[in-house]
């Protein structure tokens, strides 16, 4: 029941009950609510963490004592983990997800075990896999966590059908245009498939969704993104265009990386002049 957390919240901020639950219940409900005696409809609880000037993320936060969620720190560690190549932390936190007898997922424990298998570079377990694909296959209207799952996975399903996904998840962003993590997760995933594109030599379409990654990542916030997008205009000349050209834009790359320390370009630009 959130009613003993909010009036904790309400006495620590010295509101009363006539100032938060105006306009949403009476002072007797409003009392038996923050006994836990009664719920709010959604919509009248929004207006009670809006008066306490608090969103549901942030409630959900204070109501875990101020700490993820043991299930949501393993996430993250396995996410951090994974983008360092931290094989032996993944292989732990998985463990952790696992063993979690309240954790009920089935398709993020199938990627993350997806994941481990591409980083230990073992066959992908087929079950694992077709959960995944009949997933997107059956997916009818996408949301920003099936955006993160497919940002996850699509580097192991099968190309094609990583093209006809994209094109989907891509539409997704309108709907989502002011949502706080919207263009976060839109450039993950297609910094991801443009990586893919261009290790496959498909730069027809390695290049139109370089164009369409620079329409999500303004500001301040995403010059990882935008330093990305120019990494790969720069990976293209080298491999496939101009290589001298390309072999001077990689250098300036290569110098800007290393001073925002970029780790993951800084290690990428230099692999491509060691196997030169």
């Amino acid at each position: 029941m959130y009613g003993p957390i909010i009036k904790k919240l309400r006495t620590q901020k010295g509101l009363s009950l006539q100032t938060v639950y105006k306009d949403v219940c009476s002072k007797t409900n409003s009392i038996k609510f923050e006994k836990g005696e009664r719920n709010l409809s959604i919509d009248k609880f929004l207006t009670v963490l809006d008066t306490l000037m608090i969103d549901m993320e942030e409630f959900l936060w204070i109501q875990n004592m101020y700490k993820p969620i043991n299930t949501d720190l393993i996430e993250y560690r396995l996410n951090d983990s994974f983008n360092e190549n931290d094989v032996k932390s993944f292989n732990k936190y998985l463990d952790r997800l696992e063993e979690n007898s309240n954790y009920k997922n089935k398709l993020k424990l199938a990627s993350y075990r997806l994941l481990k298998q591409f980083l230990n570079q073992n066959n992908f377990n087929e079950s694992d896999l077709e959960i995944i694909i009949n997933y997107f296959k059956e997916l009818k209207f996408w949301t920003i966590n099936d955006l993160e799952l497919f940002s996850r996975t699509c580097q192991m399903i099968p190309y094609n059908f990583m093209l006809t996904m994209l094109n989907e998840a891509i539409k997704v962003a309108s709907r989502y245009l002011f949502f706080n993590k919207n263009n976060y997760v839109i450039c993950n995933l297609l910094s991801n498939c443009i990586g893919i594109m261009i290790d496959r030599k498909d730069i027809t379409n390695a290049e139109r969704f370089i164009n369409t990654l620079s329409q999500f990542n303004d500001g301040i916030k995403f010059n990882g993104y935008k330093l990305l997008s120019e990494y790969y205009k720069s990976k293209i000349d080298f491999l496939y265009r101009d290589k001298n050209k390309g072999l001077d834009e990689l250098k300036n790359i290569l110098y800007i990386s290393k001073f925002l320390n970029n780790e993951q370009i800084t290690e990428e630009i230099e692999a491509l002049f060691e196997n030169m």
